[in-house]
């Protein structure tokens, strides 16, 4: 009697096989479709892992003459288990649709991420990856994400004017929706070159990055005069960045800490050239030759 248990506990693991494999099937039809996004897909399979796997345990017991006592609390991990991988799942989802449609930062946005700098890549339903300055990809979860400090350095010029005109009188305020219609009338355009004010040289442009970073330089070097060195250090990027880098001192503590503050039309441009900037900087103020 029992070796027909274990005959139709074949029989049925085979047709859940065939089952699984129907489905996993149609699955990577819809995937190679690239109507649904991946990352919703993967969330998917695993809980079809789970559930099938649990089912053959089930019944396997079953085989096994195990009373259905004793199979309540398998049922009940069972359920604890696939309502976690959903969870899961879902709870990145929602996160990705949630970083979606609030858009606190774009693809080919430059960002900080608690600390992790680079350009956005990708914006999925599961993670966001980021290119960082050393040319590695890093996947982020969209819950982590959620729960982290961003910092955009990239700048929606239209978003820019509308946030920096919320707190001027009414009677200054533009009735306008975008930085493309503030260039299209004289009147507009003077008011909104004033609204922006350090970023009006931008009012041509979509968007620009604003990137800082600083530089400890010792004391021996003194603080002025390194400043003034590092202004043909700006000269020779403002031609690459189409606007001339600006550097600041911060700090004059036991160790001199200069800023320096780039503007670019395109975040790459910055990743491209951060390394140059700081060999730059390195070398004019620690060689006679100056900058290279």
């Amino acid at each position: 009697m029992a070796a027909i248990h274990f005959l139709y506990f074949g029989i049925f693991v085979l047709i859940i096989i065939g089952i699984y494999k129907l489905i996993m099937y149609a699955i990577k039809k819809l995937e190679s479709s690239n109507n649904v996004p991946i990352d919703a897909i993967n969330g998917i399979k695993t809980i079809l892992r789970i559930l099938f796997f649990i089912i053959v345990i089930f019944v396997f017991f079953k085989v096994l003459g195990v009373e259905a006592e004793y199979l309540i609390p398998i049922s009940s991990i069972s359920g604890v288990i696939i309502g976690f991988a959903s969870s899961e799942v879902m709870s990145q989802i929602v996160s990705g649709i949630y970083i979606i449609t609030t858009q606190p930062f774009d693809v080919h946005d430059l960002v900080n991420i608690d600390g992790l700098e680079g350009i956005v890549v990708e914006i999925g339903f599961n993670c966001v990856i980021i290119q960082k300055f050393d040319g590695s990809l890093v996947k982020m979860p969209n819950k982590k994400i959620l729960d982290s400090k961003i910092k955009n350095y990239t700048l929606k010029m239209t978003e820019e004017l509308k946030n920096r005109q919320k707190y001027l009188p009414k009677k200054d305020q533009l009735e306008i929706v975008s930085i493309k219609e503030a260039r299209e009338d004289l009147i507009d355009f003077e008011k909104a070159t004033a609204v922006l004010g350090n970023l009006s040289d931008f009012i041509f442009e979509d968007e620009v990055t604003r990137y800082i970073f600083d530089i400890q330089v010792d004391l021996s070097i003194d603080a002025y005069e390194a400043l003034a060195k590092l202004e043909k250090v700006s000269e020779k990027y403002s031609e690459i960045f189409n606007y001339t880098p600006k550097f600041f001192i911060v700090n004059l503590g036991r160790r001199a800490t200069f800023g320096c503050r780039i503007y670019c039309t395109n975040p790459r441009t910055i990743m491209d050239y951060y390394n140059n900037i700081l060999e730059d900087v390195v070398y004019t103020l620690y060689t006679e030759e100056g900058v290279k």
